[in-house]
């Protein structure tokens, strides 16, 4: 007949044993954590190639545009309330190039442009939702060529809001397997004219990895626009003069974004995604026969932190 382990060692065993079972079972609370005292830098990369049909008097074009390009990005939180929720700065810079292949005239055009600095202002509640945003800076050039001046234009969040680095965080703690429903709604004023628009989305914690030192918790999101000519009939209808060319646009987008987060700082540390495109445009001016230019084509990109600029005392 076998002893009895003493009383000490089976407690001492039962909670080792109840402590394995139950480890993570709560899983990791995800939320972004604002702070006054520091500014991060993110370098970013993208690419995208497209294909465009246009088919004209004479004959039918197919054209081929290559683009790359890079951004630096600043973001510094202005301030943060009692719960969480902070005013961001964001300013962008960069450059990038296009190709252009297929054209009906000789030659491979090659463009490089700076892209013109822009300043943004952004609440943005600790999962990650964008409750407003507001334009304080950019290039005079390219707000003459715009039908609208960056006043017009009014951002709000509504139900889902947009996604702050392009992810909505659940509200409840998530563990390794477990998914949640991302979707993103786009809602936004222009001329006083109510533009709503949604991004489905679903969002997987996939795993922990460590990068540049960091424990990450890694998230992949999928999303899809569908539709996409109802947003742009909506902006159309808010800026195009009466009697102009109608413009009716159909299409998609279908992409996967991967996220690496630093749940215990609460910022991000680095993200790569790619998608893929297509969409129809048929323009009919008045008095002429309409045309029709189809757009197919893939953009990959990537994102990371460079560098975390402390507030000198």
């Amino acid at each position: 007949m076998r002893k009895a382990l003493p009383v000490t060692v089976s407690v001492a065993l039962f909670l080792v044993l109840t402590a394995v079972a139950t480890q993570n079972t709560e899983g990791h609370l995800l939320r972004y954590k604002f702070l006054t005292d520091v500014a991060f830098l993110y370098e970013n990369t993208f690419t995208i190639n497209m294909t465009v049909n246009l088919p004209l008097p004479n004959q039918d074009v197919t054209m081929n545009m290559d683009m790359e390009g890079q951004t630096r990005e600043w973001q510094r939180a202005e301030e943060v309330d009692k719960d969480g929720i902070a005013t961001i700065l964001m300013t962008t810079t960069g450059k990038m190039k296009m190709t252009m292949t297929g054209l009906p005239t000789p030659g491979q055009p090659e463009l490089s442009m700076d892209i013109p600095r822009t300043r943004m202002k952004l609440r943005i509640d600790p999962r990650g939702r964008v409750l407003q945003m507001e334009i304080l800076e950019m290039d005079e050039t390219l707000k003459e060529k715009m039908p609208f001046s960056p006043g017009d234009i009014s951002f709000g969040g509504g139900a889902g809001g947009m996604g702050y680095q392009g992810i909505l965080f659940p509200e409840n703690p998530a563990k390794e397997g477990d998914d949640w429903d991302a979707t993103q709604t786009i809602n936004f004023s222009i001329k006083d004219r109510s533009v709503r628009y949604e991004v489905k989305g679903r969002a997987r914690l996939i795993g922990l990895e460590k990068v540049a030192g960091r424990d990450c918790v890694v998230i992949e999101n999928t999303y899809e626009m569908v539709q996409l000519g109802d947003m742009i009939r909506q902006i159309t209808e808010a800026v195009a003069p009466p009697g102009g060319a109608q413009l009716t646009v159909d299409g998609s987008v279908k992409g996967t974004n991967k996220f690496w987060f630093d749940n215990n700082a609460g910022h991000e540390v680095r993200s790569e995604g790619s998608a893929d495109m297509e969409m129809s445009m048929t323009i009919q001016a008045q008095g002429q026969p309409s045309i029709t230019m189809t757009m197919k084509g893939s953009a990959q990109g990537t994102k990371r932190l460079s560098k975390i600029l402390k507030k000198k005392e």
